[in-house]
């Protein structure tokens, strides 16, 4: 049997209905519709790096993933390279290795802040 409103009247449930079963169904209504916001406010990529608290610590994931695989491009190619291109990846993976510690004080700098 569906439920029928039968008149508006704030803050009085009407006969029949329980008020606590009412507030369970705005309250879980609520959540249903905050939950469709963050979907459409996040968008293709937000989906993947996640909300404003998440996406700076998954950027930086990536970052250092990103400066890792670089790493290992540079030492394949000092360790079985030509002389030459060995100089130019150890010029390289020197500013991988600076990048890398960039990133890494960013986020283990970032937890350490405490709001005043």
């Amino acid at each position: 049997m569906p439920l029928k409103f039968e008149e508006d009247k704030p803050g009085i449930s009407p006969p029949g209905i329980d008020g606590n079963l009412e507030q369970t169904f705005f309250s879980a209504a609520k959540g249903d519709h905050d939950r469709k916001m963050r979907e459409l406010e996040l968008g293709i990529i937000g989906k993947w790096l996640g909300g404003e608290n998440n996406s700076p610590i998954a950027i930086a994931f990536i970052c250092i993933v990103a400066c890792l695989t670089l790493g290992a491009i540079c030492a394949y190619i000092v360790f079985w390279g030509t002389p030459s291109a060995a100089a130019a990846a150890k010029s390289l993976g020197g500013k991988d290795v600076s990048f890398l510690t960039l990133v890494l004080g960013y986020i283990f700098g970032r937890g350490s802040k405490k709001a005043d």
